[in-house]
């Protein structure tokens, strides 16, 4: 008789425990730069599956959203770029990031080799020019603030009841935007250590389910949905 699968949450519990485990093993020291900080937002996810019916939006949904918010920012974009309230340089730089946010994390090499470029390109523009530095900042954050506050608006005319559970995700993701202080290329050493961690925790879950993917313990089916879960996560946390 074959052995009934587990259900989604009691999987993706067994999931964080084991990365959980994994990262606080491979380190020596938790009190390394972004690991504690890592791990706590793991163990809070837990919290969350063990005290509610965590929300598993409907992916159709939030991947048709996403395209229609990106394209929406890619459109307000170039208004800007077009009407000169905005340079072309920082506009085309906004542009990018946002692909690179709305693309889940899963970016083709070209375009992780552009945005790399152009950060290191910023890094030595920073190193050289301060007051550049200061103006490539604002500009940079009256581009963010003018687009989310429009995607925001954007959102609200299309929500429903069918899809408001998925609208108001992806509104406070555009909530989260507005409420961030530190740019893409500024340098923030312990965000930037927690981001590392998680993007590593993302990757032994990623490891995991391929191993029970491949000893038979969870479906093709049930894979998947995983992997949909760590793309969310990753949209939410490191973006």
């Amino acid at each position: 008789m074959k052995k009934e699968e587990k259900s989604f949450q009691e999987i993706r519990m067994e999931m964080i425990n084991y990365t959980i485990h994994q990262m606080e093993s491979d380190q020596k020291d938790l009190c390394e730069l972004g690991l504690e900080t890592a791990v706590d937002i793991l163990k809070g996810q837990l919290k969350f599956i063990e005290s509610h019916k965590a929300f598993r939006p409907d992916q159709k949904e939030v991947v048709n959203l996403i395209h229609m918010t990106f394209h929406r920012e890619k459109m307000l974009v170039d208004q800007l770029i077009r009407n000169g309230n905005v340079s072309r340089s920082v506009g085309t730089l906004y542009k990018l990031l946002a692909k690179k946010s709305h693309n889940f994390g899963i970016q083709s090499s070209w375009l992780t080799i552009r945005i790399l470029y152009r950060k290191r390109r910023l890094k030595h523009m920073d190193e050289k020019y301060q007051e550049k530095r200061g103006r490539i900042m604002a500009e940079y954050y009256e581009i963010q603030e003018f687009v989310s506050h429009k995607v925001i608006a954007f959102l609200l005319q299309i929500c429903t009841i069918e899809n408001k559970k998925e609208v108001h995700m992806l509104i406070r993701y555009y909530m989260d935007k507005l409420k961030k202080k530190e740019m893409f290329f500024e340098q923030n050493p312990s965000q930037a250590m927690v981001k590392q961690q998680l993007a590593r925790a993302f990757e032994i879950e990623t490891v995991f389910i391929e191993d029970a993917l491949e000893s038979g313990m969870i479906s093709a089916r049930m894979a998947q949905e995983l992997r949909e879960q760590i793309s969310y996560d990753e949209l939410i946390y490191l973006n």
